[in-house]
């Protein structure tokens, strides 16, 4: 009796594990337990790994491939910054030529060296008019100034010029001396005249004022600083500055 009790359990085991593989067939449902490191390439299907199944900062440089990451493989804007570790992905990482200038922020970009330097030629500057009247015949008084940013060291030609009248009347010479001042350092001086008879006659002298000046790159202060010789005011004061070279000789 026992005997057969037994073999009716067995039988009803057997059916019952039968019809759950049937069920799972006709699901449509596999499950499977995968043992770890078991997953390999071939046993994912092409493009179904997404950005959601990748760990916050899961993939990192050793993860990718030289060369491995081009635009077809990445969605517009799928992958972020919290799906890769940081400084994950270097040159070597990325296809040759695959980068274009939507994928930089230009404003991040300093300017090359050799651009910088370039820049230099043809730039040119110009100061303000202005005038001054010395109140001694010893103290130099600015007439004009101007800062401007030079974009690497190099060599600047000032070309200005001063004009001079008589402080009261026009019965004497005028007479005084102008010279640069670039970032606080005095450039040579040059003598500025105007005799009688030009001031009694109105006419307009201007003296011309030209150097040749070397300055580092940053801003750069210049102006052009007289004094009084004799019963003088400088008018019309005013020059350009040029850059010549972009390096020191």
């Amino acid at each position: 009796m026992m005997r057969i009790i037994r073999s009716l359990g067995r039988g009803i085991a057997s059916q019952a594990i039968a019809i759950l593989a049937l069920t799972i067939a006709v699901s449509g449902t596999a499950y499977a337990v995968a043992a770890k490191n078991s997953v390999v390439s071939s046993s994912i299907k092409n493009g179904q790994v997404k950005t959601k199944d990748l760990a916050p900062n899961g993939v990192d440089g050793s993860r990718i491939a030289p060369n491995a990451v081009e635009g077809s493989r990445i969605a517009p804007n799928a992958v972020d910054r919290t799906r890769i570790a940081p400084n994950a992905v270097d040159s070597g990482k990325v296809v040759d030529d695959s980068l274009t200038g939507a994928d930089i922020a230009e404003g991040s970009l300093g300017i090359v060296p050799s651009a910088r330097t370039s820049q230099l030629g043809g730039l040119a500057w110009s100061s303000p008019v202005g005038g001054c009247t010395p109140a001694t015949t010893t103290t130099f008084e600015k007439c004009v100034e101007t800062t401007i940013t030079m974009p690497a060291a190099g060599r600047l030609v000032l070309i200005g010029q001063v004009g001079i009248s008589h402080r009261t009347d026009n019965q004497y010479q005028a007479t005084g001396h102008c010279g640069y001042r670039v970032n606080g350092t005095n450039q040579p001086i040059v003598s500025v005249a105007r005799n009688a008879g030009n001031l009694a006659g109105g006419w307009n002298d201007y003296t011309p004022m030209i150097d040749t000046v070397t300055v580092p790159a940053g801003p750069v202060t210049i102006g052009i600083w007289c004094v009084d010789s004799y019963y003088s005011k400088f008018t019309d004061v005013k020059f350009a500055a040029i850059a010549a070279s972009p390096s020191t000789p």
